[in-house]
């Protein structure tokens, strides 16, 4: 979707439309989920960057304000992360195919899983992170109140950094390096 498309004009009236209708609390949500939306149109398995991203940065954001999580906020980005690492990379959506009848659903079930082993390390990797991050959790509320912030901002800039540098330039990386 592009900015200057139907679809865009589309989209961004519901958008414009549900924000204005819902309450407070919800206008959050639902641009959340329509931020996901847009930005899954272009690739739905790049989803997967934004959710973790937004999960890792929700929980930073929770533990520089309040410096404790409750057992739901820690849980619900974790879980967000591995199934949006599970559904987005691993399955192989090619194979999926969706007609414009709801009960047209065609699977070729032996192709859906087995996608890609980058795409199984990555998901390897992200289960690694989650348990890596709730492991590190407990010592960062033993932290004081002046040094926490400053520990949790530079672990958000470095995970954020990190993601970009990874997906912008690994490809060019192995490119250009000699075989």
């Amino acid at each position: 979707m592009i900015f200057n498309s139907i679809e865009f004009l589309v989209f961004f009236c519901i958008t414009y439309s549900l924000y204005r209708l819902l309450p407070f609390g919800w206008q959050n949500r639902m641009l959340l989920v329509a931020s996901y939306i847009f930005y899954g149109w272009w690739d739905r398995r790049f989803l997967f960057l934004i959710i973790l991203s937004t999960s890792f940065d929700f929980a930073t954001g929770l533990m520089i304000g309040k410096g404790k999580l409750t057992n739901h906020q820690r849980i619900y980005p974790s879980v967000a992360v591995i199934l949006a690492a599970l559904v987005f990379i691993t399955i192989n959506w090619e194979v999926v195919i969706l007609e414009f009848h709801p009960f047209n659903l065609s699977v070729q079930w032996q192709q859906l899983l087995p996608y890609q082993l980058s795409s199984w390390s990555i998901f390897i990797g992200s289960l690694i992170a989650v348990i890596a991050i709730n492991f590190l959790y407990p010592r960062l509320t033993t932290l004081g109140d002046n040094i926490r912030p400053k520990i949790c901002l530079t672990l958000s800039l470095f995970g954020n950094l990190a993601l970009l540098g990874f997906f912008k330039y690994f490809t060019f990386l192995l490119e250009v390096s000699p075989v």
